[in-house]
């Protein structure tokens, strides 16, 4: 299920998905393919090499003019400087809506 998968990660010749019970499955895609098929499911490109869901983002760490997240398996993964602003806004608006609905 999609919200099994943590983060993704570029790395070797294609894209690592991390999985809540700790397994990794690579497959042999782009990030930005596989950025383009979960778009629509809570999921973020914090960088050029992670895509991260944003029901797994526990905290968030302001670092300089970019940040970190600590994800639920305890990760921390970068958040770029310029892909920051919409990072935080979405997570905003995420949060705004689960407030709602509780």
């Amino acid at each position: 299920m999609l919200r099994d998968i943590i983060c993704c990660a570029t790395g070797g010749n294609g894209i690592t998905f991390r999985l809540v019970n700790e397994e990794e499955i690579a497959v042999s895609k782009t990030l930005t393919w596989v950025e383009e098929q979960l778009s629509n499911f809570y999921f973020f490109r914090t960088h050029d090499s992670y895509l991260v869901n944003l029901l797994h983002v526990k905290k968030i760490i302001h670092v300089r003019e970019g940040a970190e997240v600590m994800l639920s398996d305890n990760r921390i993964i970068e958040v770029s400087k310029r892909r920051k602003a919409s990072f935080l806004k979405i997570i905003s608006d995420l949060s705004a809506i689960d407030h709602t609905l509780s």
